[in-house]
């Protein structure tokens, strides 16, 4: 998948934007594009994409765009390559992340973490109503 650079340079955070998700050429990496409609061609499935003030994130090549056509203060860049490296060096272990459940109630399905039970029942039924319906 082509990813782009979003660099967010104000104080303003923009926080679980909903995007349709699009369909991605296996070959290309880019999104499907609908003949008919001249816009990406939709999995079915809306994702929630979010980047903090003065943040600066790698995103899927589509939703960058998106973003940037939106939120017009918005950086987007091509992702560059460190002339140090290598095709096929290692530039270190990957860092896993574990989410921070300590505050509260973890959603099962996408790891987002809310304060109270209400605040994930809410989110699981509308972000997750799909999956929950194959229970």
């Amino acid at each position: 998948m082509k990813t782009l650079i979003v660099q967010n340079p104000t104080q303003k955070d923009i926080v679980d934007y909903k995007i349709s998700e699009a369909k991605i050429d296996p070959d290309t990496g880019d999104a499907l594009i609908n003949t008919g409609t001249g816009l990406p061609a939709e999995t079915g499935r809306t994702l929630e994409w979010s980047i903090k003030s003065g943040e600066e994130l790698e995103f899927p090549a589509y939703v960058a765009r998106y973003l940037k056509g939106v939120f017009v203060f918005l950086d987007v860049k091509e992702k560059t390559v460190p002339e140090e490296a290598v095709v096929g060096e290692v530039l270190g272990e990957p860092e896993v992340v574990v989410p921070d459940t300590s505050s509260g109630f973890m959603c099962t399905y996408c790891g987002k973490s809310f304060e109270t039970k209400k605040g994930l029942g809410m989110h699981m039924g509308r972000s997750h109503a799909e999956e929950l319906s194959e229970i």
